[in-house]
């Protein structure tokens, strides 16, 4: 989206390939397989990377704000900021979670399910952590995204620079499907993850995966 791109539609439509969106979608593909065509990365995993960072070794890596507690651990000399612009403006992704309790649950169990949910998120008056900070406020001090008013007004968290810069990339999430997309998995999985794996390891060109991953999407949602 940072280049003006889209993947699915506010009302669930696959525009991978839409006139309005595939240029911006190309430019972005395109940028990503320069990337790989003029780099090693493909000698490396994610926790090479990790490990290079850590060593003061790699000048920059893109990860989640959870890797900010490791840098601190291993006293790695870091900063933090939000993803380098696109062409239109800067854009942030997110893999949204929630805790559900199925409808059939009942007795014993749906009273666990709501007692875990108050005990995960009571950060006022929690009395298995009795300091006030509760799992969800460890959560996010781990770097993850806080979703409780009481956790992202908290005057300790505000205080941490990590903090002050991780939490504003809610400012530039571009939730790159809509609430509810019943086929939320499958896209990340069967198709983004292998449409860049196609360009990364089989030297596909943009359009080329581009094409793949629209017309998967399209047989995974029936259309």
């Amino acid at each position: 989206m940072s280049y003006g791109g889209g993947i699915v539609s506010e009302d669930g439509e696959n525009i991978l390939t839409d006139p309005e969106y595939i240029d911006g979608n190309l430019r972005a593909l395109e940028v990503y397989k320069k990337y790989i065509d003029y780099s090693e990365t493909r000698k490396y995993t994610t926790a090479d990377y990790e490990s290079m960072f850590l060593a003061n070794t790699c000048g920059m890596i893109c990860t989640g704000g959870w890797f900010a507690t490791a840098c601190k651990t291993n006293g790695a000399n870091f900063g933090v900021s939000v993803l380098p612009a696109g062409d239109e403006r800067i854009s942030t992704v997110a893999w949204p979670m929630s805790i559900c309790v199925m409808k059939n649950t009942e007795g014993r169990e749906l009273e666990a399910c709501y007692s875990f949910m108050e005990f995960w998120n009571d950060n006022i008056h929690n009395k298995v952590t009795g300091d006030g900070k509760s799992p969800v406020y460890r959560w996010t001090e781990i770097g993850y995204q806080p979703y409780l008013k009481s956790v992202a007004e908290d005057e300790e968290l505000n205080a941490d620079p990590v903090y002050a810069i991780t939490s504003t990339f809610l400012d530039y999430y571009d939730p790159y499907f809509p609430t509810g997309y019943v086929y939320s998995t499958p896209l990340q999985y069967d198709v983004l993850s292998p449409m860049l794996e196609q360009i990364t390891y089989e030297n596909a060109e943009p359009m080329e995966a581009l094409q793949w991953a629209s017309d998967e999407l399209d047989t995974i949602a029936g259309k």
